[in-house]
C-alpha cells in the first residue's frame, strides 16, 4: 500500500516536467531557454505560464530589463565576515 502511495506521488510529482519535456519537442532550445528566463524573471514559474509564453511569443520580445538593486552595506556583527576574511 505504502508503495503504491510513494509511486502516485513521484508520477504525479513528475507530471509537469513530462509537459515540459513535450513542450521542448515543439519549440527550439533558444525559445525554451527564453521562456525559462522570462518565466523566472516574473516569477511565473509552472507549465502553464511557460506554455503561455511560448504560444503567444513573449519569448521573442526582449527580456524587460529590472533596476539596479541599490547597493546595501550589511549590518555590522562579529559573525559577519568581510572579502578579506576569504584572501
Amino acid at each position: 500500500m505504502l508503495s503504491t502511495h510513494k509511486r502516485l506521488e513521484e508520477e504525479t510529482e513528475l507530471a509537469p516536467l513530462e509537459e515540459l519535456i513535450r513542450l521542448a519537442d515543439k519549440y527550439s532550445p533558444a525559445r525554451m531557454e527564453a521562456a525559462a528566463q522570462l518565466a523566472l524573471l516574473r516569477g511565473a514559474c509552472r507549465y502553464r505560464s511557460i506554455a503561455s509564453i511560448l504560444k503567444n511569443s513573449l519569448d521573442r520580445q526582449p527580456l524587460p530589463t529590472s533596476p539596479a538593486a541599490p547597493a546595501v552595506t550589511p549590518p555590522r556583527h562579529d559573525n559577519i565576515r568581510g572579502a578579506e576574511y576569504f584572501e
